[in-house]
C-alpha cells in the first residue's frame, strides 16, 4: 500500500489531531467533490482526513488532489491518501 501526503499537518501545532476522519474511496469521482466541500466547510480544524483508495480506476485521486491544492487552510492533521488495490 502506497502512502501519499497531500497536505502536511501544521507544524506549529504539537501532538496528534483529536479526530481522524477516515473515508474509504473507490471510483468516487462523481461524488467526491461534495464530500470534500463538506470536510472543508468544518470550522473545527483539529482533525486529519485520511482517505483510503481501494484501486480507483476513475480520476478520484486527481479530483481529491486538485481540491486539496485549492484549499487555503487544511485540517490541522493534514490530508493523507493511502493507495490500495481492489482484489
Amino acid at each position: 500500500m502506497q502512502h501519499t501526503i497531500l497536505r502536511q499537518p501544521c507544524s506549529a501545532l504539537r501532538g496528534a489531531p483529536r479526530v481522524t476522519v477516515l473515508m474509504p474511496m473507490r471510483n468516487a469521482a462523481a461524488t467526491l467533490l461534495d464530500t470534500a466541500r463538506s470536510i472543508g466547510a468544518q470550522t473545527w480544524r483539529d482533525f486529519e482526513w485520511l482517505v483510503v483508495d481501494d484501486g480507483s480506476t476513475d480520476n478520484s485521486i486527481n479530483v481529491l488532489a486538485a481540491w486539496v491544492a485549492e484549499q487555503p487552510q487544511a485540517p490541522r492533521g493534514g490530508v493523507r491518501l493511502l493507495h490500495g488495490a481492489a482484489e
